[in-house]
């Protein structure tokens, strides 16, 4: 099973940043996150630790991406594409580096939509296990 791993790097009681890469390419990306409180619905970070992701339809996107599977108490995780951190209802940002786009003294997410696109097409819509540390 395919594998990809996101450390998470600060968190800043706002939002959280990371990085993230896959196991069997050369594939990396920064992350962003809400910060992590308690792991609540619409304001949290999932939890640490490891989760299979599937590739399914999001009623409210209306598009596929990959749902995060089995985060205690919380469902419709999804790794999506998202510049601002105001834009993620817990759910993982992917882009290509990290830059103060809005000049909010934060960081935000450069290229989302073609990091997203990327790492979609390298995990070919296969299942994988997400491991986050």
């Amino acid at each position: 099973m395919k594998v990809a791993k996101l450390i998470r790097i600060s968190d800043d009681g706002v939002q959280t940043l990371g990085a993230l890469s896959v196991n069997f390419s050369d594939f990396t990306c920064k992350t962003l996150e809400l910060p992590f409180k308690n792991n609540a619905k619409r304001v949290s970070c999932i939890p640490k630790g490891e989760y299979e992701c599937v590739w399914s339809l999001s009623p409210a996107m209306q598009t596929f991406h990959y749902e995060i599977k089995n985060v205690p108490g919380r469902s419709g995780i999804r790794i999506h594409a998202a510049n601002f951190v105001e834009q993620l209802l817990g759910c993982i940002a992917l882009g290509s580096e990290i830059k103060d786009i809005n000049m909010d003294k934060r960081g935000d997410l450069f290229h989302s939509g073609n990091t997203i696109k990327a790492f979609e097409e390298l995990m070919n819509h296969e299942t994988f296990k997400l491991i986050i540390t």
